[in-house]
């Protein structure tokens, strides 16, 4: 199911790591994250909470 993703929205600590694999970009919905490595590469960006970060976020990411 990953394969066919254009973004992943999570706080799964699992799903940001195998989503990068199969190359699906990851807004990770938490403030902190216990894997900071797969923050550090890109393909993860942690938003946080907020309905606002969010949908920016997402916004973003699927606009460019």
């Amino acid at each position: 199911m990953l394969k066919r993703c254009y973004l992943v929205l999570t706080d799964s600590g699992g799903i940001q790591e195998e989503a990068p694999l199969m190359g699906c970009p990851v807004l990770l919905l938490r403030e902190t994250t216990e894997r900071p490595e797969v923050a550090e590469t890109g393909a993860v960006k942690i938003v946080g909470t907020t309905e606002q970060n969010i949908c920016q976020a997402g916004s973003n990411q699927l606009l460019f």
